[in-house]
């Protein structure tokens, strides 16, 4: 989904692991520096928020574009080229962001689930939800940690919901909290990994949950 970060100790330097771009550094004062093998420096006057210095900054798969995304100014597209804006999307509690070929899906934050066109930054389609995080899965499927209170597989080519689970399978003691770190299907088998931390306690344990579905082998 877009070229992969990884993400150094100090939280600001990251090394971008294909492509022309080496690097890229994000600092306070809200400025972003994208280095090029060649020696070339681009300074953009953008710089995404904690969350996105945290996850890193998603790239298009041609290495054109990248993706601002914050709380308060929704999406932002940016030319590699120029470092100008290309789009900007008005959607609040924009989180994080997944790169596909064509078109971005974006998780508005308790809001909605969009998927935009890559290069105007037209809506395509929309689901109404109230989900907080998205997770990579294979190909163009996505899992959404709630719409309409289910954990869901969606597929991002026609926004359709192909799959629905109960919450409770990754939260069974109904806990106030209870945080999805990571998602993964292998063959048939949805493995989901988080903790879960109780209103009265800061300890969080951690879980693992394994679901199984045949039909996952023969196709969603």
């Amino acid at each position: 989904m877009g070229i992969i970060v990884e993400k150094k100790q100090d939280g600001f330097f990251e090394t971008l692991s294909d492509g022309d771009i080496t690097s890229a550094r994000f600092f306070f004062d809200g400025l972003s520096e994208i280095y090029y093998a060649n020696g070339r420096k681009l300074t953009i006057p953008q710089c995404g928020d904690v969350y996105q210095r945290q996850f890193g900054i998603p790239f298009s798969l041609d290495g054109k574009l990248m993706f601002y995304y914050s709380w308060e100014k929704g999406v932002e597209a940016i030319s590699l080229e120029t470092g100008e804006t290309v789009w900007k999307l008005r959607a609040k509690h924009a989180g994080r962001i997944a790169v596909y070929d064509t078109y971005i899906i974006v998780i508005q934050q308790e809001i909605a689930v969009l998927k935009v066109d890559i290069g105007t930054g037209e809506i395509l389609a929309r689901i109404g939800c109230d989900a907080e995080n998205r997770f990579d899965l294979e190909g163009p499927y996505q899992l959404i940690d709630s719409i309409r209170g289910k954990l869901s597989v969606l597929d991002t080519r026609d926004m359709t919901v192909r799959k629905k689970y109960s919450r409770d399978i990754v939260n069974p003691n109904r806990l106030p909290t209870c945080i999805i770190r990571e998602a993964k299907l292998e063959g048939n088998v949805l493995s989901i990994f988080g903790f879960e931390e109780s209103a009265q306690s800061y300890n969080a344990p951690d879980y693992y949950a394994r679901v199984i579905d045949k039909s996952f082998s023969e196709g969603l």
